[in-house]
Order: C-alpha cells, then structure tokens, then sequence
C-alpha cells in the first residue's frame, strides 16, 4: 500500500509536474508563433502589405510627393496594424502565463485541498 502511495507522490509531484510544465512551454512558444512577435518587430516599419510606389526617373514635384504620401501613409499603416498585433500578442502571452503558473500552484495543492473536502464531507455527515 505504501508502496503505491509512494509511486504515486513520486508521479505526481515530479513526472506530471515536468509534463505540465512541457505543456505550458508549448502554450507559450505556440502563441509567440501564432502572432509572429519577433517577426513583427522586425518589419514595425515596413509597408503595410508591400503598397509603396516608385519615385520614378528624374524629378517631377507632383510624382515626387505623391509617391512620398502613399508610402508615408502605407508605412504608418502597417505601424498601427503590426504594433495592434503586438499589443495582442503580448496580452495573449500575460494570459497563458498567468493561467499557466495558476494552474501549476492548484496542481500543487490539489491533494490537500481533496483532503480537506474529504474530511470536511465527513464532518458534515
């Protein structure tokens, strides 16, 4: 019996702990990924979608700033659009390790708090 008892604390403490953690891992890496936060640190500045347009050969003024106000505007675009990416990303990010290390604290006193229930539905009895 004690035997069992044994095997079953040196399973649940070490062996599903390190796979909750393995698992937690995986959760964090997977939302990184899906919101390509690196990725979108490192294009921040670039045209939203690749909209830009040649300054053309020799200088016209009237090309010139055209051209200058639609890449201006598409790269302010794609600013907004990666930095809301960002923002969501990183949110999505507080969130899966905020519920991650929550739930890692009540895998660890979920033995005792089934005790207690167990011992407190006895009383009640």
């Amino acid at each position: 019996m004690f035997k069992i008892f044994g095997l079953f604390i040196s399973w649940y403490f070490k062996d599903a702990t390190l796979s909750i953690l393995g698992i937690w891992r995986n959760f964090i890496l997977f939302v990184a990924n899906y919101f390509s936060i690196v990725l979108l640190f490192k294009t921040l500045f670039n045209p939203w979608k690749r909209i830009s347009e040649s300054y053309g050969r020799g200088f016209d003024i009237g090309k010139f700033f055209s051209a200058l106000t639609l890449n201006v505007l598409s790269r302010s675009i794609g600013f907004i659009m990666r930095s809301a990416a960002i923002f969501m990303g990183v949110l999505a990010e507080i969130f899966v390790l905020i519920f991650g290390a929550a739930f890692l604290i009540l895998w660890f006193f979920l033995p005792l708090i089934l005790i207690w229930t167990l011992f407190y539905g006895i009383i009640l009895l």
